[in-house]
């Protein structure tokens, strides 16, 4: 048999045979298309009962029974937070990648068949593979890119994570906030009744005038449209922790809430809370890996610089000979990459300032955060001494009317006042709170004691 004359109809079958048999160790493609009306259906079934939640609780070692604090619905927005969700599936990208960065070059395949029709043995064929060996350390540095990006992306997740733990937690202060205002502004208007009582029964034995009238008028304004006003804050700050939790706007609404302390608590000295922000803040640290993804990437056009070498071994059949191939070769760049160094270091250098900036932001937003709690700190201060001057003034006056010279309207004037005066100390107590949470905020650091 005549393998040459057969070998120029065969090899075309051979290589599709070859290309064959390797496709079905390939991954096939899988379409999964998204639908966006399933996405508002989700919304609207998210739920704290939903199996996803109660997991996340559960990984916790949290209950999903009971009253609820910051931790517990931070626990819980760990199963329903959708950007949370999106930046681990970014990492797990990067993750990915790292496997991608460490794989060889691929092996070249190629075949030759050539014809002279002059010839007695008219055919020429042959096959050349290509294999790549790269130089200059190109594969360790893809790899250390592939990491530093998956660092970066790490530092995402734990940049959201706060993010969603700070809305929620001025969501929770929010909530709380405008119950216990609710609370007090109706005890401010049995307060008011009392005084309006008093003041119809003087009205009625001819004692009083229309003045007096008019000014229990316009307080029991002031009062509906104070407590209408706690009413609509109750309702903004349940579809607040609604959203930074994924959940359905209503939903938080049935839940109960845990009270916090009588008093906000100190806050660390200036130093100490600066210190933790600018060495770990999460967007600060981010601008360092961003640093780190430069340096990586300038690393990278340095191993560029080294040409690759190529070698193509392979076998001809010419004419009646056999021939052994052996073909090296190498590309080598006209600049030395210099253009490409010049952008990485260029690219570094930005790197280097956006942190440095980074930094500097934090420390400056740390400061103004810190004295914006001492300031609220000291405002509660002020405004339980004027409620303790209050209920002095309403003991010496109840002293009077027990003495039968005081005025019993009077008296009950004086209770309404230091009653308005319990609603101003409640403000300024979780005005002090929401201050606290923009300086954890700022600091994206938890200090022994904090409720957040």
């Amino acid at each position: 048999m005549n393998w040459h004359a057969l070998l120029p109809s065969l090899a075309p079958r051979l290589t599709a045979s070859l290309l064959l048999a390797l496709l079905p160790s390939c991954q096939r493609y899988v379409p999964a298309p998204l639908n966006p009306s399933s996405g508002l259906e989700s919304y609207r079934t998210t739920s704290l009962n939903s199996p996803e939640i109660a997991q996340a609780l559960r990984k916790a070692n949290l209950a999903p029974s009971g009253s609820w604090d910051v931790p517990k619905l931070a626990a819980a927005a760990e199963g329903s937070n959708l950007t949370i969700r999106r930046v681990s599936a970014d990492w797990e990208a990067t993750r990915a990648a790292i496997d991608s960065a460490g794989s060889k070059p691929p092996v070249g395949v190629s075949l030759d068949l050539q014809h002279a029709s002059n010839s007695l043995l008219p055919w020429t064929y042959g096959f050349l593979l290509d294999y790549t060996f790269e130089t200059g350390g190109k594969k360790i540095a893809r790899i250390m890119k592939a990491r530093v990006d998956a660092d970066a992306a790490a530092l995402e997740i734990a940049k959201a994570r706060w993010d969603v733990r700070t809305a929620i937690s001025l969501a929770y202060v929010d909530r709380l906030a405008a119950e216990s205002r609710s609370k007090a502004l109706a005890n401010a208007s049995v307060a008011l009744a009392a005084w309006e009582e008093a003041v119809k029964r003087i009205a009625d034995a001819g004692q009083t005038g229309r003045f007096e009238e008019l000014t229990l008028n316009r307080e029991r304004a002031i009062l509906e449209r104070d407590s209408a006003e706690a009413a609509k804050q109750i309702r903004n700050a349940d579809a607040a922790l609604a959203q930074a939790m994924g959940l359905r706007t209503l939903e938080p609404a049935s839940i109960s809430l845990k009270h916090l302390p009588a008093a906000p608590p100190s806050p660390p000295s200036l130093a100490s809370l600066q210190r933790n922000a600018a060495l770990g803040r999460p967007d600060v640290l981010s601008k360092l890996a961003a640093y780190a993804v430069s340096e990586a990437a300038l690393r990278i056009e340095v191993t560029n610089q080294y040409p690759d070498l190529r070698l193509g071994p392979g076998y001809s059949y010419d004419q009646g000979q056999h021939k052994w191939l052996l073909s090296p070769g190498t590309s080598i760049l006209p600049d030395l990459n210099r253009a490409g160094l010049a952008q990485a270091e260029a690219a570094r250098k930005a790197a280097a300032a956006a942190f440095l900036e980074a930094q500097n932001l934090a420390l400056g937003e740390v400061s103004t955060a810190w004295t914006e709690y001492s300031g609220s700190l000291g405002q509660v201060q002020k405004a339980e001494a004027l409620e303790a001057k209050s209920i002095g003034v309403a003991a010496g006056q109840q002293s009077l009317v027990d003495g039968g010279v005081g005025n019993r309207a009077d008296l009950l004037q004086v209770r309404y006042q230091s009653a308005q005066d319990q609603v101003a100390v409640d403000a300024a107590k979780f005005q002090a709170w929401r201050a606290l949470v923009l300086l954890q905020d700022a600091t994206r650091y938890r200090w022994n004691g904090s409720n957040f």
